[in-house]
């Protein structure tokens, strides 16, 4: 269970910083080429990337003792 929190923990930091990077891309240009519904799905895919990398990896470093 720790696991699982932890994954979708980090799932949610990785799509909350491209959310900020995206925004703030906006705010100093004006527009991008994406639109808000784009925007949120690549957010959405980042978020799912994220945990399932996280999940797959953590047990490794735990091994190696690096968590």
């Amino acid at each position: 269970m720790r696991q699982v929190m932890s994954s979708t923990l980090w799932g949610v930091i990785g799509g909350l910083i491209f959310g900020v990077l995206i925004f703030g891309y906006q705010l100093l240009t004006g527009s991008t080429p994406l639109g808000i519904v784009e925007t949120l799905s690549i957010t959405g895919l980042i978020v799912i990337f994220v945990a399932v990398t996280t999940y797959v990896i953590e047990p490794h470093l735990r091994a190696k003792g690096r968590v």
